[in-house]
């Protein structure tokens, strides 16, 4: 797998990834007064649209505050276009 493209690996290999990284990243959160967890929701990949986090890891985690970062979506397109060189002319 080339360095940089974690997306790449099997969905299901992701998602155990994705728990235990989860897992392991909010241990020190009961140690201490503030945290931030920084994820995306989805994930747009050759799996297609598949989740960022696991619903009873986030309800397990107890946060007192959730904050949700929106962009408008022709934005978020034209930004991914320009910084990762993407033809959008191309049909896949």
């Amino acid at each position: 797998m080339p360095p940089g493209r974690i997306l790449n690996l099997p969905i299901t290999r992701l998602n155990a990834l994705r728990r235990a990284v989860f897992k392991k990243s909010c241990k020190p959160a009961k140690s201490t007064n503030m945290v931030l967890v920084n994820t995306h929701a989805t994930f747009r990949w050759k799996h297609g649209l598949f989740a960022a986090f696991d619903f009873d890891q986030i309800k397990a985690f107890n946060a007192d505050i959730y904050l949700t970062l929106l962009d408008n979506v022709e934005a978020v397109h034209q930004r991914l276009l320009r910084d990762h060189d993407l033809d959008h002319t191309s049909k896949t």
